[in-house]
């Protein structure tokens, strides 16, 4: 239920060393007992001889624990009622961590939030997560519909000579809503991964020139990429040629790079150096 806000009053509270006794130490010198006068610069006033000292944080003894200063807000609603007071708060801290658990014919997709409280106090979290000094994990995020896909790829730098190489595990996710950006952790088989090479998957690129001269070059590439597993893959290959990018993908979007099988593409690029830039048009196919 929502209550129109008549007016509201936001006061500053001072700590509560006002008019309270204190003890005042200093090197070689016995306690003196004080007053605090004025909390702000610590004006103390010595109870034997009621005459006035400033004095330092660190040379003060309290005999209660002093409260921190604080903000007192005061609300006048229009009409009476119970009502929440939501407000945000500084020194909490989260962050999202994800996990991705594949298996050979399924995967699961885990949500979970980091919390730190870097406060002097205990909070307490409405989904029953603890929020003390130190960093919990609570699974607050919960999203439906996610798809994880599992598929090789490499982006290659356009380069003038013959190469050998491996592709890299790739994972891309979706999601039908939003997730923030946060760190993920792959698990696949029991096993945990961070990407890198797939030692299965791997690529021969051949570069033949066509012809050459000062302001041009026509190179013919060769590209074949080998799968050496025992099941199918997707693939993805991307080649950056300056600022200009190309991807070679499969004709149809669910074909895959068979077990054992190997893919041969061939395409042409032509570059056309004009005002020191480079003009990439070309022309690819796949056998």
């Amino acid at each position: 239920m929502y209550f129109r806000l008549n007016r509201h009053n936001s006061v500053t509270k001072a700590n509560n060393l006002e008019n309270l006794t204190v003890f005042l130490r200093r090197p070689r010198e016995e306690p003196i007992e004080c007053l605090v006068i004025r909390p702000n610069d610590l004006l103390l006033k010595d109870v034997k001889t009621g005459r006035f000292i400033h004095a330092q944080h660190d040379e003060l003894e309290y005999v209660h624990i002093p409260e921190e200063e604080d903000q007192e807000v005061t609300f006048a609603l229009k009409q009476p009622g119970e009502a929440t007071l939501s407000y945000l708060i500084h020194g909490i801290r989260w962050s999202p961590r994800y996990n991705l658990i594949v298996e050979s014919d399924d995967h699961q997709f885990e949500a979970w939030a980091d919390m730190t409280n870097n406060t002097k106090r205990e909070f307490r979290c409405l989904e029953e997560c603890c929020c003390s000094s130190a960093s919990q994990s609570t699974p607050t995020i919960e999203s439906e519909g996610e798809l994880a896909e599992k598929y090789s790829g490499l982006q290659y730098y356009f380069q003038e000579r013959t190469e050998k190489g491996k592709f890299q595990r790739k994972y891309r996710i979706e999601s039908d809503k939003f997730l923030p950006k946060g760190t993920v952790t792959i698990r696949e088989d029991g096993r945990d991964l961070d990407g890198g090479n797939d030692p299965d998957v791997k690529y021969t690129r051949g570069v033949k020139i066509l012809s050459q001269k000062h302001d041009l070059a026509l190179y013919l590439i060769n590209l074949t990429i080998q799968n050496s597993k025992t099941q199918p893959i997707k693939y993805e290959y991307k080649e950056i040629i300056s600022s200009v990018k190309f991807a070679i993908t499969p004709k149809n979007n669910n074909e895959q790079l068979k077990a054992n099988h190997e893919q041969i593409f061939q395409y042409e690029v032509l570059l056309e150096y004009k005002n020191n830039q480079e003009q990439c048009p070309t022309v690819y196919q796949n056998d």
